[in-house]
């Protein structure tokens, strides 16, 4: 993760999602391994416009538990938009939905 870590700082982003298509592979991982694994997947997805890949990873993401509060509504805003401009209307709708009905559809700063 060190290295993947570097090569984010440098902006090496294509390096740091092989880093860390490596570290998937790597046995005996706990699941907060994983989730940090798919944090910094999603970061380096989104910086080299990797979309689909980024809507994917984050949707692990949220849902393995380590994932809450601010944090968790702004993914889940991020994953309806993401899917929205991929045309996966239905996922967008669904998050779209899933963000009203927690209470968090609408941006902090628009409040």
């Amino acid at each position: 993760m060190k290295e993947a870590h570097d090569d984010l700082q440098a902006k090496r982003y294509a390096e740091a999602i092989s880093t860390l298509k490596i570290a998937e592979a790597i046995k005996g991982r706990t699941p907060y391994d994983n989730h940090l694994i798919h944090d910094t997947l999603a970061y380096a997805y989104v910086h080299t416009h990797d979309y689909a890949d980024a809507a994917t990873t984050w949707e692990a993401e949220i849902s393995d538990g380590f994932t809450t509060g601010p944090e968790s509504q702004q993914k889940i805003r991020a994953l309806s938009a993401l899917n929205y401009q991929l045309k996966n209307y239905d996922k967008a709708i669904d998050f779209g939905q899933r963000a009203i009905k927690s209470g968090y559809s609408a941006d902090d700063n628009a409040k």
